[in-house]
């Protein structure tokens, strides 16, 4: 009996055997596919999660360039309204500038050192006191030399000893640009007003026009500025101060 149950003991184990490595091959095989199911779906995630950061920062990236382009514009912009105002006043200065070594070559062609002296004073030969060249040659020596306050005083004090002399027009013309000078700026468009008033046909007027217009300008009244910018141009067209009035009208907003 033994030796029947043996043989049919031997056969179950070998097949048995043969059997267990196909189920683990199988079983192998799932474990495979669902990791390799499982890499995938970390794939995916990743992949759609770096999609949106890059989306993300394409979308900031495209304001930022916007925003800078809207930045540089505007700075361009202030440059261009900047430079038109620097080249405005520099025309300006160098109008003055002008205008001022012309009467100083043409006062100090005129005057002698003789007395009495005959000079010239606005087209008109006249005799002046030396005293009085020498106290107006100062004051106006102050002024040249951008020594404003000095200037001030020096011209005050002549108007003050010679209200009735030939230079006094000159003399309250420089004073009122010695008053701009030093920011004084409410007493420049009174001695400029009452200089224009005594020489109302005086070639300076225009000049002492837009003294006044520019000192309403420096006060914050740029309505009133306007207006004597206006008159300027209107009155004395073929005048340098003309010129510069219009500049500043279109530099001068209402």
């Amino acid at each position: 009996m033994i030796r029947k149950v043996l043989p049919a003991m031997a056969m179950l184990v070998l097949s048995l055997a043969a059997i267990s490595p196909a189920r683990a091959g199988i079983f192998d095989d799932d474990e495979a596919r669902r990791a390799i199911l499982d890499l995938r779906a970390q794939n995916k995630a990743t992949a759609d999660t770096d999609r949106d950061r890059s989306e993300k920062l394409e979308a900031r990236l495209s304001k930022l360039q916007f925003d800078t382009a809207q930045q540089l514009d505007g700075l361009r912009q202030d440059l261009d309204r900047m430079r038109g105002t620097v080249e405005t006043l520099q025309r300006d200065l160098a109008d003055a500038q002008r205008k001022q070594r012309d009467l100083y070559a043409d006062i100090d062609s005129r005057l002698k050192r003789s007395e009495p002296q005959q000079v010239t004073i606005d087209g008109q030969q006249v005799a002046v006191d030396p005293e009085q060249i020498k106290a107006y040659n100062a004051a106006f020596e102050a002024f040249r030399q951008s020594q404003f306050p000095r200037a001030v005083d020096g011209f005050t004090q002549f108007l003050g000893r010679y209200p009735d002399s030939a230079y006094a027009g000159l003399a309250t013309f420089w004073l009122g640009n010695a008053q701009f000078a030093t920011q004084n700026f409410k007493a420049a468009i009174d001695t400029h007003r009452a200089y224009i008033k005594a020489n109302p046909d005086n070639a300076h007027v225009a000049d002492a026009l837009l003294n006044v217009g520019n000192s309403q300008v420096e006060l914050g009244d740029r309505k009133a500025a306007r207006t004597t910018f206006q008159a300027i141009v209107i009155k004395y067209p073929d005048s340098p101060a003309a010129a510069s009035a219009k500049d500043r009208l279109a530099t001068v907003k209402p």
